[in-house]
C-alpha cells in the first residue's frame, strides 16, 4: 500500500496524546508551558496551585496544555504526597522529551 498525500495516512495515526493514556498527565498553563520551552527548571513551587495526579518518584508523567495537548514528557524527583510538605525551591520534574509547538500548515 503507498501513500501520495499525508492526509491518506490520517485514518492510521493517533496523536501523542492518546499514544501515552498511561502516563499520569500534568495540566500546564501557558506559563508553564513557556517556563519548560525555554529550559527553566521546573520547581515544586511551581505546581503549588495544580491539582497533581498520584505518582511515584522517578515516574514518568506527560505535560498536556488545553490548547496545544502534548507539551512534554516528565519524571518526577519528589512523590505526590511529598510535594505540600517539601522544600518549595527543589526540582518537582526533569524533561525527558519536550515537544515544540505545531505550526499550522496553510494550503
Amino acid at each position: 500500500m503507498t501513500f501520495s498525500r499525508a492526509e491518506d495516512l490520517r485514518p492510521w495515526l493517533i496523536s501523542l496524546t492518546e499514544a501515552l493514556p498511561r502516563l499520569p498527565e500534568l495540566i500546564g498553563n501557558e506559563h508553564l508551558v513557556k517556563k519548560l520551552r525555554l529550559g527553566k527548571r521546573m520547581f515544586v513551587r511551581d505546581f503549588s496551585t495544580h491539582i497533581l495526579p498520584p505518582f511515584k518518584k522517578g515516574e514518568w508523567l506527560k505535560l498536556t496544555s488545553p490548547e496545544e495537548g502534548l507539551v512534554a514528557i516528565l519524571r518526577s524527583e519528589v512523590k505526590d504526597s511529598e510535594m505540600e510538605q517539601t522544600n518549595p525551591e527543589l526540582v518537582a520534574f526533569q524533561p525527558l522529551r519536550v515537544f515544540q509547538q505545531q505550526k499550522m500548515m496553510t494550503q
